[in-house]
């Protein structure tokens, strides 16, 4: 027991440490600075393409309820579970991103490189606190950096990084990680009572960003006595103490969003049965082998044929990691410590009835990366140096990221960034055509992007409220415009989109 906290305060760092040379948890070399600054400028490279890209999709929700309600107004209602699902934007209870939509928007307006260099340095943040949180499960410099590169170039994570209103596992997987790395260093030997405060207090930011952080509840105390202490301390009811403000807090959340989803609705889309197996697979599948999260239903059927048989080997291959790094747990826990989180961090998202996608992967992607190094560590600690070098093996897996980084998110990008320029278009082509509206007239829209009209016409409408006030929207067909034409109403108006 350390200073009547009830962990056992970390292992040293001979004890923690499995294949290679041991490093203390407070030094930072400037060697290790120069490398995590290299990756980070990897991380910026990859993604510096979306900073000139304009809005897409749910992003419309968002910016027209910023610009048309007061912050104090807007934020009482995003804190008010009993308002979830009266705007578009209000389908989920996670009343902080919300409020951060309409901050940027105060600064940003309609521009959109602010928002994007917002999420990139999100981003940027993350990959460093993986460095960190890295660095302390295995007092290697050279796996911590390795970790940290995995995160940062995942190809999956574009789906997180790129579009704007999918953002939200990046806002909320910043504090969920900071969390961790503060109760870690509450839990070691070095750590105070102002680790202990922050890392409630970002576990707190971390919920109200999003839900799947409530997992985090499950991922500390598995820390506290597989990493910090040891097992048999979770035998004493004393050890929990520190844990019970989380699990207090995670509890009243889970109470929220129990009732949000049975009393207004939106249960429907979440539920817990056989399927989660397959979903497990296939984020096993996405993880290994990035490109699956594309949108491949344009592709031929006998290459997503191909492709589904190499995604049910890559999760077998995943699935033989975390057998294999637990089998080792003698030798370090690490690695169990990593196949626990990872398997938590994806449940909430195993309950889900839609596709997977690489956004989904962003807040157990810090999970994942661990869990590859751990193999690694011990698979290079297992074979003599001779066959398997540490440069060698690093080299390959960082050569074959990079590769797979390379294909996944040229595909992405020019996917989305066509989408976003789509967009662009359609609204410089309206407001040049018709420069205004008189109040309460309709504009009547023929044709308009496909991401603008998915399942309804509600983004399509929220993009038209933010250059014309006060006008109704409504979508028609080329038919029904030829005969509007002679019976329009004053003020009203037909508007082509036709590239």
């Amino acid at each position: 027991m350390r200073n009547g906290t009830g962990f056992a305060g970390e292992r040293s760092a001979d004890a923690s440490a499995v294949g290679g040379e041991s490093v203390q948890a407070g030094a930072l070399p400037v060697r290790s600075l120069l490398l995590l600054a290299l990756i980070l400028l990897l991380g910026i490279a990859i993604y510096a393409p979306t900073l000139g890209r304009w809005f897409t999709g749910d992003d419309f929700w968002f910016l027209r309820s910023s610009q048309a309600t007061p912050f104090w107004e807007y934020a009482g209602k995003a804190f008010d579970f009993r308002e979830t699902g009266t705007l578009p934007e209000f389908d989920r209870y996670r009343p902080l991103y919300p409020v951060v939509w309409k901050l940027e928007y105060e600064v940003f307006g309609l521009n959109p490189a602010g928002y994007h260099a917002v999420l990139l340095g999100l981003h940027l943040a993350c990959i460093t606190v993986v460095y960190l949180i890295s660095r302390r499960l295995f007092k290697l410099e050279w796996a911590a950096l390795l970790a940290a590169l995995i995160f940062a170039v995942h190809p999956a994570f574009a789906e997180a990084v790129g579009p704007l209103s999918a953002g939200n596992r990046v806002f909320a997987t910043l504090p969920y990680l900071l969390s961790l790395l503060f109760f870690m260093r509450y839990a070691g030997s070095s750590g105070r009572a102002v680790s202990y405060i922050a890392a409630f207090l970002f576990f707190v930011i971390a919920v109200l960003m999003h839900t799947a952080a409530i997992t985090l509840v499950a991922v500390l105390p598995a820390y506290a006595f597989l990493v910090s202490g040891k097992p048999r301390d979770a035998l004493r009811p004393a050890a929990w103490l520190p844990l019970a403000p989380f699990v207090l807090t995670a509890a009243v959340m889970m109470g929220i969003q129990v009732w949000v989803r049975t009393n207004l609705g939106v249960e429907e889309q979440f539920r817990f049965g056989w399927h989660q197996y397959s979903l497990y697979g296939r984020y096993f599948g996405a993880a290994l082998f990035p490109i699956l999260v594309l949108d491949m239903e344009t592709w031929p059927a006998g290459i997503r044929a191909v492709l589904n048989i190499i995604e049910g080997l890559a999760s077998l291959g995943v699935i033989v990691t975390g057998i294999f790094v637990a089998t080792q747990h003698r030798r370090s826990l690490v690695g169990v410590f990593a196949v626990f989180w990872l398997l938590v961090a994806l449940l909430p998202d195993s309950t889900l009835l839609f596709p997977v996608s690489g956004r989904l992967l962003y807040l157990p992607g810090a999970a994942f990366a661990i869990l590859l190094v751990a193999a690694i560590v011990l698979l290079k600690d297992m074979v003599p140096e001779r066959h398997l070098s540490r440069a060698r093996l690093v080299g390959i897996t960082a050569v074959f990221l990079c590769l797979a980084g390379a294909i996944a998110l040229t595909v992405h990008a020019t996917s989305s960034g066509q989408t976003a320029a789509s967009n662009r278009a359609f609204i410089n082509d309206l407001t040049d055509s018709i420069p205004e509206l008189e109040p309460n007239s309709t504009l009547n829209v023929v044709g308009a992007p496909l991401n603008l009209v998915l399942f309804d016409d509600s983004r399509l409408i929220a993009l038209v409220d933010l250059y014309y006030d006060q006008v109704e929207v409504r979508r028609i067909g080329l038919q029904e415009a030829a005969r509007m034409e002679l019976t329009l109403e004053e003020g009203d108006r037909i508007f082509r989109y036709e590239r």
